[in-house]
């Protein structure tokens, strides 16, 4: 055969067409040949080590977004049997929708969940798919009804927040005047102050925190007082 130059061709064949010709010849020198033609057809769609259960993040103070770096949502490790063409990703959810990404490095997840598709198809054209939800928290958290917000002032006002309830702010700058009409603790999340910073237009008292309601508690916050616009925090 003119495969292997022997009268055995017998091999591990790639996927496609080989075509193998044969030829014999007898002990009188009559020559006789045929054509042999071997299809290998590859089925098998291309596999992951997919993260179904996901991620969270918190979102930053101020932009209430998160932004992916360091290949975090990339590591899907596709694997094929035999050769990978393509590997993209299409987002979807709270965070604007995107198709054809190689990577989500820089890319900007908005508070809420974001649906990421990666697809990974081989040189066959087969395809498979694998998906993930990324979900990203604001950064004040009401430690009673387990909801997060992107700033103080919407989690005072969201109906679930509810007199005796705790506010955790995570650190970082918050550009608000917050008003306060329940009997909220407000508190850092951890050791580290966030800072409120209010450098818009003054609503109400001309104060930092304009409190209404008794038994109010804000324990290690930092206050920047503009005293341009504010009297007091």
């Amino acid at each position: 055969n003119d495969y292997n130059g022997t009268d055995d061709a017998s091999d591990i064949y790639a996927a496609g067409i080989t075509v193998v010709n044969w030829t014999i010849t007898d002990d009188c020198s009559n020559v006789y040949s045929c054509i042999q033609t071997i299809t290998v057809t590859d089925d098998e769609a291309p596999t992951f080590t997919c993260p179904v259960a996901g991620f969270t993040r918190n979102a930053v103070p101020g932009s209430c977004t998160y932004t992916a770096n360091s290949g975090e949502f990339d590591n899907v490790f596709p694997n094929d049997n035999c050769t990978l063409s393509s590997l993209l990703c299409d987002i979807s959810g709270a965070t604007p929708a995107a198709s054809g990404l190689t990577t989500l490095d820089n890319v900007v997840f908005s508070e809420g969940i974001t649906t990421v598709t990666w697809t990974a198809t081989d040189v066959e054209g087969n395809s498979n798919t694998c998906s993930f939800d990324v979900t990203v928290n604001g950064p004040v958290h009401n430690i009673n009804s387990g909801l997060s917000y992107c700033t103080i002032q919407a989690a005072i006002n969201d109906p679930l927040s509810l007199d005796g309830h705790i506010l955790e702010v995570d650190p970082g700058t918050y550009d608000e005047q917050v008003i306060i009409n329940k009997s909220l603790t407000i508190r850092a999340s951890g050791i580290t102050k966030p800072t409120i910073d209010f450098t818009g237009i003054v609503s109400g008292k001309p104060t930092l925190f304009d409190i209404s309601a008794d038994g109010v508690t804000i324990e290690n916050i930092h206050f920047n007082v503009d005293l341009s616009k504010l009297r007091s925090a």
